[in-house]
């Protein structure tokens, strides 16, 4: 990790007091910031101050740099890598809907002739190893929301990785409707900011409880654990709620039966939304606190 000029600056001023040829030079005892602020006096600075405090930066620069190429090496290193699920994934947003591979005898590898991103379809993915294969879960975006591909489209992408796969690698790609959820909370509120329906009293369209649980499951990453404390800590953070109290959590996905969720869930389809049945303005309950 790159120095601070700071620091390469107090190395090379105690270096320099280290040389008895040249530790008498004045001020034995320097750092940068007493330097940037003789600057600006109208007192001459020592040129071999300068001087250390431009070889400071200079080394400095290096040192970034330096860094910024190793970050850039590893995160090719991690994404080069064949066969791993980080290559799997990088892998998958390559994927043009609608194109052929090519096979390109220098790379050994099946390309795409031309790079069409308009084409990229997949714009969450999530790569799962066990069981004896490697599942890859896709999703597409439609007006910025996240929706599962096309019987169409996850047949072409299943296509698309049998042919750029490892040989002997058995894969399971998909791309399913999300998780659903049936949330019920009992929420003390404040009189004085929210009403009894849990709007907003300086603005009446506004509902701080359900934004909260909506923006906290839009925010979690593709095939992201959903954790119980952590949605009580982002509904107790909302405008107005003085306590939440959890009546009831459950999930499922596809035609299977709700199960209520033990601390954490992980959905099945990589994400999930409140079940449309059971909207959140039915299910949330508001006492005024105190009351």
């Amino acid at each position: 990790m790159a120095r601070t000029v700071s620091e390469i600056y107090q190395q090379l001023v105690a270096e320099k007091n280290t040389q008895p040829h040249i530790n008498s030079l004045a001020p034995t005892i320097d750092d940068e910031q007493t330097l940037l602020s003789d600057l600006t006096t109208p007192s001459k600075v020592a040129v071999w101050r300068l001087i250390f405090y431009i070889v400071a930066v200079a080394m400095w620069i290096h040192e970034t740099l330096w860094d910024l190429m190793k970050q850039q090496l590893e995160d090719i290193a991690a994404y080069s890598r064949p066969g791993t699920a980080l290559w799997y994934q990088q892998e998958a947003f390559k994927f043009q809907y609608g194109d052929s591979l090519v096979w390109n005898p220098t790379t050994m590898k099946y390309e795409y002739a031309v790079i069409d991103a308009t084409k990229q379809i997949i714009k969450r993915c999530a790569v799962v190893e066990g069981g004896g294969f490697v599942r890859i879960k896709v999703a597409k975006l439609v007006s910025g929301v996240v929706t599962p591909l096309t019987t169409a489209e996850l047949a072409a992408f299943d296509a698309y990785i049998n042919d750029i796969k490892f040989a002997g690698t058995d894969t399971i790609c998909s791309s399913f409707n999300p998780d659903l959820l049936k949330l019920s909370y009992k929420i003390y509120y404040n009189p004085l900011v929210l009403a009894a329906d849990g709007s907003l009293l300086s603005n009446p369209a506004v509902f701080p409880v359900e934004d909260a649980i909506n923006n906290f499951i839009s925010n979690l990453p593709f095939n992201g654990v959903f954790e119980l404390s952590e949605l009580v800590d982002a509904i107790q953070a909302a405008s107005g709620v003085e306590d939440v109290i959890e009546i009831s959590a459950e999930a499922k996905y596809g035609l299977l039966a709700y199960n209520a969720i033990v601390e954490r869930y992980l959905p099945n389809a990589g994400y999930l939304i409140v079940d449309p049945l059971f909207p959140l303005n039915t299910q949330m309950t508001y006492q005024a606190y105190g009351v």
